[in-house]
């Protein structure tokens, strides 16, 4: 096999082991189906999907751009059609979109894996894909001005200074100089990180990237870049990303859509896997890091749908198009002004991109910000001020930037703030969207006909056993009337207020100002980052948590104690007290040099083996933990099925003594990320008035935030305030019971005992298992030698048949080759 071979070979292993395998059975029907609901939805897309005409543009950033009416709707549809059909086949049809950017001709199509964030694609890309481990040497090599050293990213890479300071980029002088300086010292450099373009907007020439790459493969060094910003250049130069990137050696890259207009989410693309280590390790690699980091959301369908609508018909190229000629309309004012006979500096003027490098007095910026509008001007250490402007920066909003300058350039003190139609801006007033609403219902209506157009005998069931993406239609309606807002710092503070009220009344808090509440974009980045955000780093120090613990079997965490259980306890998979009271004491005061410190104690609830903590046991944990001066953190993320049914609360548990609680209702159709509640401070190690700040940073640094946080907030309010996540979970149960029944009716031996939960836990005879009517729901078994269906609220009776059905088809072909098998003779030929 030649070498070129089997690094093909490795990419297509990859791509059928992360790909949705089921998905592929029912592709073509899928896009059959998609393809008729674009055609009957043709020229209909969602335009109340825009930003409103009153919120007022910042100009400082282009994060919270609004999504494009096209990709919403294709946020729709996939969604819609996800509840009606269980068709996921969306996210790899968005994968090969991605691809197409990238692939060159005969060459295999990129491996990608999506991120909720750019943040979180780079934190992939290095650590992951690259495989840097500093605890072992390892380095990336990255310019002193790339993105990757701000706080929020805690990337594993060195800095390098670059000899052109003003630009930012890296030279092969700049590398060769580090890397003979980081080997004096037995660091290996194993990837260079370039940002295209570096943080002051200055691009790599195509020949300057070869340059980089053929001097890094011939040192077996890989070469990652992150070219979220390079589609303003794209769209000014005709250029493409393959220009950029595959044409030019490049092995890993980080790109992303949502400040054009694009899904609230990014992308790792890997290229070429020749100069990676461990290449045959690759896919376990990502895998265990989006386990750990929880680096993709908790619902990926909602931020993986609209790429191949941004890709297919140019739109990424037209939106760039329109951010960059308004910010050259903004350039072109400023690069007039003149101040002590010198000419206003514009670093990166004529403009490329939609961003602004302009070298303003202080005193203009100071006169400027004066007025109180929503737009401030904020130079850097260097006095650079940058302003952007996105797709949907307006006509008024440009009119009303420039009339602004002017103003303060000519020193007009009278000037009126609310010459933008409308001014100020608009807050949501809770009250659902009907425009909106009935948007959603017609494209249902559409995408309901097309399934009964095209699905006819299809047994799709299988499929709506697996997927818990797809959110309730209420909870779409107030996301989307999100997405119709520009979100300003002002709005953006509003929706996170919002949602974090609601969350504080769900625990009993709503007048506490001590609880404090962070946002994750997943269950396990929640969980993660409360236990990362307890740990002493002046100390060897873990977490205490059960071995049936969902964090020990993931995480490959190194912070994580695992309990052994026996008796009842290994059955149940608590923690018991009396054990934890002991430990405690060993670690935390009479420990050794090699034994840990203990920092915290962490329990889920219910447990992996589906038992639930009374409050009673609760008490006991929390008093053994605060005897010890540590906090207990109570993941809850999976409770909602017991207190649906049970008619009790968050609160009766949260306020038994747990100090941080995880919670998230992705599960359960609602909001689109988790969120990390400190309730109580007392045994944290951290001041009241910087948990939110060290905490936050914690999050970002494990993994990234979400891209454009304030669209993962959203829901939250709805799930809470008409508790529709109670009514949610109990229709849920209601599911659980009529699936459970189906199985014992076909022989089926169902786990008793258990907790309300979504999940069924069976014994499943191996040969049963290996049938061709079961293998499709693919049941997951664990390390007990059960096996588990997940159940979502969109099962239907009809699923619950077909179910049954394939049981009832499984058993008949066990039966008949049993008959066969009986009528053989001994030499393998049939008796008469």
């Amino acid at each position: 096999m030649s070498k070129k071979q089997f690094l093909q070979n490795i990419l297509e292993e990859g791509r059928k082991k992360t790909y949705t395998p089921f998905a592929h059975e029912f592709l073509d029907v899928e896009n059959k189906i998609r393809e008729e609901i674009n055609f009957k939805l043709k020229d209909n897309n969602l335009e109340i999907l825009q930003r409103d005409d009153n919120a007022i543009f910042p100009f400082t950033s282009d994060t919270g751009a609004s999504i494009s009416p096209e990709v919403i709707t294709q946020r729709v549809i996939a969604t819609e059609l996800l509840r009606l059909t269980g068709f996921n086949g969306y996210i790899e049809t968005e994968r090969e979109a991605i691809s197409s950017l990238f692939k060159s001709e005969n060459s295999v199509s990129p491996l990608v894996f999506f991120a909720a964030s750019t943040t979180q694609a780079n934190k992939l890309s290095l650590s992951a894909v690259a495989d840097v481990q500093p605890i072992k040497g390892d380095i990336a090599l990255a310019s002193t001005h790339s993105h990757i050293f701000a706080f929020e990213v805690g990337q594993p890479a060195e800095s390098v200074i670059p000899k052109d300071e003003i630009t930012g980029k890296l030279t092969v002088e700049d590398l060769e100089r580090a890397t003979n300086e980081y080997s004096k010292i037995k660091r290996r450099v194993k990837t260079i990180h370039l940002d295209q373009p570096t943080k002051g907007d200055y691009f790599y020439s195509p020949e300057e990237i070869k340059q980089i790459t053929k001097w890094a493969h011939e040192r077996k060094i890989s070469v990652s870049m992150d070219a979220e910003r390079l589609v303003g250049y794209l769209a000014n130069s005709g250029l493409t990303y393959k220009d950029f990137t595959s044409d030019c050696g490049v092995d890993i890259v980080t790109v992303g859509m949502q400040k054009n207009g694009g899904a609230r989410s990014s992308a790792t693309i890997v290229l070429n896997t020749e100069y990676l280590p461990n290449k045959k390790d690759l896919i376990r690699r990502v895998e265990s890091f989006q386990h750990f980091i929880g680096n993709v959301t908790d619902n990926p369908l909602a931020i993986a749908s609209g790429w191949k609508e941004m890709v297919d018909s140019d739109l990424y190229i037209q939106n760039a198009n329109r951010a960059n000629a308004q910010a050259t309309k903004i350039a072109e004012v400023i690069s007039s002004f003149v101040f002590d006979g010198t000419a206003v500096e514009i670093q990166n003027f004529p403009l490329t991109t939609n961003m602004i490098f302009a070298k303003l007095p202080r005193g203009f910026v100071d006169s400027f910000n004066e007025i109180k509008d929503g737009i401030a001007l904020s130079p850097d250490r260097f006095g650079i001020t940058r302003i952007v402007t996105a797709h949907d920066t307006k006509d008024a909003d440009v009119e009303y930037m420039i009339a602004k300058l002017n103003a303060v350039y000519n020193q007009q003190p009278n000037f009126n703030k609310l010459t933008l139609s409308g001014g100020g801006i608009r807050y949501r007033d809770d009250k659902n969207n009907p425009v909106i609403k009935s948007a959603i219902e017609k494209i249902s209506t559409v995408v309901k006909s097309a399934c009964d157009d095209n699905l006819g005998e299809i047994n799709q069931s299988s499929l709506k056993f697996k997927s818990e993406s797809a959110q309730q239609p209420i909870v779409l309606e107030e996301i989307l009337d999100e997405h119709s807002l520009y979100h300003t710092p002002y709005g953006l503070d509003k929706s996170s207020d919002l949602a974090k009220s609601s969350i504080k009344k769900l625990f009993g808090r709503e007048y506490d100002n001590n609880v404090k509440i962070v946002f994750a974009s997943s269950r396990n980045q929640a969980a993660n980052s409360a236990i990362m955000f307890t740990a002493n780093v002046n100390t060897p120090s873990v977490t205490m948590v059960s071995e049936d613990s969902k964090m020990h079997h993931l995480s490959h965490n190194r912070s994580i104690k695992a309990i052994s259980l026996d008796g009842e306890y290994k059955k149940t998979g608590k923690l018991n007290p009396k054990i934890i009271s002991g430990l405690l004491k060993f670690h935390n005061t009479e420990r050794g040099m090699h034994v840990p410190f203990i920092t915290s104690v962490c329990i889920e609830q219910p447990t992996k083996s589906g038992y639930v903590y009374s409050k009673e046991e609760i008490s006991e944990i929390s008093r053994a933990a605060h005897e010890n001066n540590i906090p207990l953190i109570v993941n809850m993320h999976r409770f909602s099925y017991h207190l649906a049914d049970s008619g009790e609360s968050y609160k009766d548990y949260a306020n038994c003594g747990a100090d941080i609680v995880t919670i998230g209702f992705s599960t359960l159709g609602g909001a689109n990320n988790s969120a990390i509640v400190v309730l109580d401070s007392k045994y944290l190690n951290t001041e009241l008035n910087e948990i939110e700040i060290k905490l936050n940073r914690t999050v970002k640094g494990n993994g990234g935030k979400q891209s454009g946080q304030v669209y993962g907030n959203i829901g939250w309010h709805e799930m809470i305030e008409n508790e529709l996540w109670r009514d949610v979970a109990k229709g849920v149960n209601v599911a659980v019971g009529k699936v459970e029944d189906a199985l014992k009716e076909v022989g089926i031996e169902v786990q008793e005992g258990r907790d309300k939960s979504n999940i069924i836990s069976f014994k499943l005879p191996s040969e049963l298992a290996k049938s061709e009517h079961l293998k499709k729901y693919q049941f997951k078994e664990n390390e007990k030698g059960t096996h588990s269906l997940r159940i979502t609220s969109s099962i239907t009776d009809k699923d619950i048949e077909n179910l049954k059905s394939d049981f009832l088809r499984a058993q008949s072909e066990k039966k008949a080759a049993n008959i066969r098998s009986n009528r053989r003779d001994h030499s393998g030929n049939f008796r008469n």
